[in-house]
């Protein structure tokens, strides 16, 4: 039960982080829609967020556990596993500094071409523009990062609950 319990808290951390990341992003992106992948990403950590939570009371309650949680815990791996891999590739690897590879991902990494800077100068709007591609890549690769390791607590706990059906303990989960 403490290792069910600690492994649906960090479903919890995680999942906040990547949607509180793609809230940012969407965010930040100004005028107009922003990708449909960082969209993505916001359903993902949502659902996991509400998958966790019933995740989370099923340790105190018994009918919520077997076959269950296992379809909405493996449910919750496959949107996840789908995301780490869309980001992924989407974003493959590189540097964020790197004007090159920022501008081959710009449909990930690039703000609305109509967002605005506080300035009039000109030369510092294009320094803001450059500092927000980069800190919008750095973001983009964390909730990447964050994605996998969300999956990997989802996936955790289906192995737990394959295993802890299997042995009788909770019964049910898969005989």
């Amino acid at each position: 039960m403490i290792v069910t319990l600690a492994a649906r808290g960090a479903q919890l951390v995680f999942a906040a982080v990547v949607l509180a990341l793609s809230v940012v992003l969407i965010n930040g992106y100004g005028p107009g829609s922003g990708p449909a992948l960082i969209s993505y990403g916001a359903f993902c950590g949502g659902a996991a967020i509400v998958f966790a939570a019933v995740g989370v009371l099923a340790v105190f309650f018994d009918r919520l556990q077997g076959i269950i949680m296992l379809a909405l815990d493996g449910l919750a791996a496959f949107f996840l596993v789908a995301g780490g891999i869309a980001f992924a590739v989407s974003i493959k690897t590189g540097d964020c500094k790197d004007q090159v590879y920022t501008f081959k991902h710009r449909s990930t990494f690039y703000p609305s071409f109509t967002k605005t800077y506080p300035t009039t100068s000109e030369k510092k709007a294009a320094r803001m523009f450059q500092d927000d591609i980069e800190s919008r890549c750095r973001i983009v690769t964390a909730e990447t990062a964050i994605l996998w390791f969300t999956f990997a607590c989802f996936l955790g706990t289906v192995v737990l609950a394959f295993f802890t059906g299997r042995s009788g303990k909770r019964g049910g989960a898969i005989v």
